[in-house]
């Protein structure tokens, strides 16, 4: 038994401890206000913030950068791949080029080496066979030539031709003309590219040299522009966005206690007393509209009676009449379709629910004449003392928070002078070793010798007038004078005889110098993860000197490499990453950085009682009670719009327009008209009297209706601003006035019973939010440094334009110089053979007007015909005499041989002959 009782006691007990703890876990949940979340203020319950948002201005800067002149580049980049490609096939080894061709002065300035100045090849030339071959023919072209040509102009090469036997040989001589004549219009056309070429690379190559200095300048007003860019854009974040977080934060803590204060009056109820207070207020303005209302009500009452009068009167006369004329049927049927039975029936003509204004003015008057309008002012005194409390809790938190805002702003300011300084100093480091890098090959201008360009022109010059020269020769052969065309020819070969050694020896130069400098130009920036010479010129930047005050315990940051640097600029990331990857600056730190280190905390603690506040007193309760039921406590503007309307009559009484069928005048005209039409002469005093009451109708409509209705328009415009004055929620004033009490008392236990518990809440949310708007920043600031600040795609932008024009300015025009100008050299030789082949057969074969003369030349020829040929006598005649031509110098006959010339040959075709034979 005692056992049970004990089990029943526990378990009682268990239930009383659970019921509690719901009780407790129901009071902490319980809302602030019923039906609302969160405080239950009107701005949470519209979406808003508690304490509202900041937007941070964006930044405006913009950074325009220089741009470089853009210059023609003749098609030249086909050429200069070219090159490249051919380069990077031959130059396979590792390392490309031997030691002592380049130096790099300083870690960071390519120049050409020891070697190139004392004309040390040997070593170069053994490591390639390819190139050991390839300058040894072109030094066996320069050396030999020179010799050939004195044996073919001492020996008079050009006239010693097999002459063969024209006739004969001819066609095959044609084709072998034809065939000759075409290699060598293709190696003109090759020598015409070649010197276009070399002359376009001759130029870029001076343009490189001179534009160095102006590189230097692009380069460094682009890194001045992205240095103030940066700069400013941080300035912008680290000040100008956290002095708009720090006045933002100031103002709700200036105006807090305000804020406070509505929120706690919206949440209660209190603001009831504003509503009260307003009516109040309100009443003198109310009262002088009543009146008029009063009048209003007056001229409607007694303009309506009249109204009603007379048109009933108007009726019982027409029916009366009606039974005096003995019932005619025109007469029935008006009586029946005019409703002129109806004419007095409208509900509106009745003002008798209607209420009396005079009451309400009299209840207006009470009120004003009380002055309850001191009680809700009053009221709203005693609640500055909740006022005050709130004041007094924010007061305590206010100058902390601003303490560590202006705290934080200041170091802020350190962090943004140090970031700023070591990005300074990362950027000028950067850019002064890429400005170095862009100096490499600045000595090849002195080591050439200050007339190359001017040697460079002269080989140009000299293969286009080859060129010429032999194109003229092979079109003026083929198509015009042979004899004219054997001369260009003549003189292109003797040119090339003149130019093949200078034009290989120059174009040889420029092979050289163009494999060192590509080697120490090009390849590097193409390959460099394996290119040695890149690495040397790739400059290692101390990173300990960024980080000032380097703890001994931390480990030492590792050199920073400028072409990471410039890989992490090209792959679109911001300075501050470069920072962090290379341990220099970690952006990221800000994250964690504690401003407010008041935190949040219960700031209620002081002496405040708000368990005996008090915002209306009983007696004046009991006197906004009686207000609430005095003279004035029924009125609503409802009470007179449900009883007077516009429709005063079923039918418009009359009008100005007497023809009108829709007035009841007009029907009354009409009766009379059908009354005259049955030919009854004791119809004319009925119709006398009925056009007497027409008449009357539209003195009724112009003398009562548009009055009345004119006062039931401007009676609804002064009751809607009444209502806006004394009512709340459009209920009865006596109603409104209840309703708005009872909302002061909740709001009085709200403050009594909860005041406390609820400033502590919004205080707290307070500390919150503050503590959201810095870490918010934080949060922004990091973001933006990250993304946003500081995007080095132009510094990777600056230092290829930089270095890369080591390669496009001075590089590749020596390499396409060369590249021109070395096959041309070597096409001249078998152009030396082409063109002596063609003089030539142009000789053997000159044009002739006649077709059929070779034919006949042929007949005669005894390696043709087999037809033995007998010798005509030598016969000696005079100067003049036919066959016999004078000789200028000592007056010798010339012999012909008369084979072709018998007694029908003109004298004309005989000179003829003999010219030819002169020529020959």
């Amino acid at each position: 038994m005692n056992s049970d009782l004990n089990y029943g006691w526990k378990l009682s007990f268990s239930a009383f401890l659970l019921l509690l703890g719901l009780a407790i876990v129901n009071s902490h949940q319980q809302p602030w206000r019923d039906h609302f979340m969160d405080h239950g203020t009107i701005h949470e319950m519209m979406g808003q913030s508690h304490w509202g948002k900041l937007d941070y201005t964006k930044f405006e800067g913009v950074a325009n950068y220089t741009k470089p002149r853009v210059y023609p580049s003749y098609g030249m980049k086909r050429v200069f791949n070219a090159s490249h490609a051919l380069l990077e096939n031959i130059l396979d080894h590792n390392p490309a080029i031997p030691a002592g061709y380049i130096a790099v002065k300083g870690d960071d300035t390519l120049a050409l080496g020891q070697k190139v100045e004392f004309n040390d090849w040997y070593d170069l030339v053994t490591e390639y066979a390819l190139i050991f071959l390839w300058i040894c023919l072109l030094l066996v072209i320069i050396i030999l030539i020179p010799f050939i040509a004195v044996c073919y102009c001492c020996f008079c090469c050009c006239r010693r031709c097999n002459p063969g036997c024209a006739p004969c040989d001819y066609a095959r001589d044609m084709q072998c003309m034809i065939i000759l004549g075409l290699l060598l219009l293709l190696m003109i056309a090759v020598m015409i590219c070649g010197g276009v070429i070399a002359a376009f690379s001759n130029r870029m190559m001076d343009r490189g040299l001179k534009e160095s200095a102006e590189t230097v300048r692009r380069g460094n007003e682009d890194v001045c522009i992205f240095l103030k860019h940066t700069k400013d854009h941080i300035h912008h974040l680290f000040s100008n966005n956290y002095q708009e977080l720090f006045s933002h934060i100031s103002n709700i803590l200036i105006n807090a206690h305000n804020h406070i204060s509505v929120d706690i009056v919206d949440t209660s109820g209190a603001d009831a007393l504003e509503e009260l207070e307003r009516i109040l207020d309100n009443m003198p303005e109310a009262l002088i509209l009543m009146k008029e209302v009063t009048n209003l009500e007056k001229q409607i009452r007694f303009l309506g009676d009249q109204l009603r009068d007379g048109v009933r009167a108007i009726r019982r006369n027409t029916n009366e009449a009606y039974l005096f004329v003995g019932y005619p049927y025109v007469y029935y049927k008006f009586l029946k379709n005019s409703l002129i039975q109806f004419v007095d029936t409208s509900k509106c003509l009745h003002f008798d629910q209607m209420p009396d204004t005079t009451v309400y003015v009299q209840g207006i008057e009470e009120i004003i004449a009380n002055q309850y309008a001191i009680i809700p002012k009053e009221a709203i005194l005693r609640f500055q003392f909740i006022s005050e409390a709130i004041k007094k809790n924010t007061d305590k938190i206010g100058p902390m928070i601003l303490m560590d805002l202006g705290r934080g702003r200041d170091e802020l300011l350190e962090h943004s002078v140090r970031i700023q300084n070591i990005i300074d100093a990362v950027i000028s480091d950067l850019h002064i070793n890429t400005w170095r890098t862009a100096s490499s090959f600045e000595d090849i201008h002195d080591k050439t010798g200050k007339h190359r360009s001017i040697v460079d022109s002269i080989v140009c010059v000299m293969i286009l007038l080859i060129a010429i020269s032999l194109l003229v020769g092979l079109i003026s052969g083929f198509c015009f004078n042979r004899t004219n065309g054997v001369t260009c020819l003549l003189m292109g070969i003797i040119l090339m005889f003149f130019c093949v050694s200078f034009i290989a020896l120059v174009g040889l130069f420029h092979f050289v110098i163009g494999i060192i400098t590509y080697h120490g130009g090009c390849a590097p920036f193409k390959d460099r993860d394996s290119n040695e010479i890149f690495r040397q010129l790739d400059a290692l930047l101390d990173v300990s000197r960024y980080v000032p005050n380097l703890d001994p315990d931390q480990v030492t940051p590792p050199p920073l490499r400028v072409s990471n640097a410039i890989a992490a600029c090209e792959a679109h990331q911001t300075i501050f990453q470069v920072l962090l990857e290379n341990k220099i600056f970690d952006i990221n730190q800000f994250q964690t950085m504690t401003i407010l280190k008041t935190g949040t905390f219960d700031p209620v603690e002081d002496d405040s009682d708000f368990s005996k506040a008090v915002l209306l007193t009983t007696e004046e309760i009991e006197k906004l009670d009686e207000l609430s039921k005095g003279n004035l406590s029924t009125y609503r503007s409802d009470y007179y719009l449900e009883n007077i309307c516009k429709d005063f009559t079923p039918i418009t009484l009359g009008g100005s327009s007497d023809d009108h069928s829709g007035y009841l005048a007009s029907q009354i005209r009409l009766l009379c008209k059908d009354l005259l039409n049955t030919q009854e002469t004791n119809y004319f005093r009925t119709r006398a009297a009925l056009y007497t009451h027409a008449r009357d109708l539209d003195k009724y409509q112009i003398a009562f209706v548009k009055p009345i209705t004119a006062a039931y328009e401007n009676l609804k415009i002064r009751l809607a601003k009444i209502d806006k004055l004394i009512t709340y929620h459009a209920l009865s004033f006596g109603v409104g006035i209840t309703t708005l009490v009872n909302d002061v008392i909740q709001a009085q236990l709200f403050i009594r019973e909860r005041g406390k518990e609820f400033i502590s809440s919004i205080l707290t949310n307070l500390t919150s939010h503050a503590n959201e708007e810095v870490e918010t920043y934080l949060d922004k600031l990091v973001f933006d440094c990250n993304s946003k600040i500081g995007l080095c795609e132009p510094l990777a932008y600056i230092y290829y334009r930089s270095v890369g024009e080591i390669c496009a300015r001075l590089v590749d025009p020596i390499n396409g110089f060369w590249f021109a100008v070395l096959p041309c050299a070597i096409l001249m030789v078998p152009a030396l053979y082409i063109a002596h082949r063609l003089i030539c057969l142009f000789k053997k074969h000159p044009l002739y007007t006649g077709g059929g003369h070779f034919a006949e030349m042929g007949r005669s020829c005894p390696m043709c015909t087999g037809i033995a040929q007998v010798a005509q006598p030598i016969i000696p005649q005079f100067v003049g005499a036919p066959g016999l031509i004078e000789r200028e110098n000592a007056g010798d006959v010339l012999q012909l041989e008369n084979s072709s010339i018998d007694e029908t040959t003109t004298e004309e075709e005989m000179q003829r002959a003999v010219s030819k034979r002169k020529r020959d």
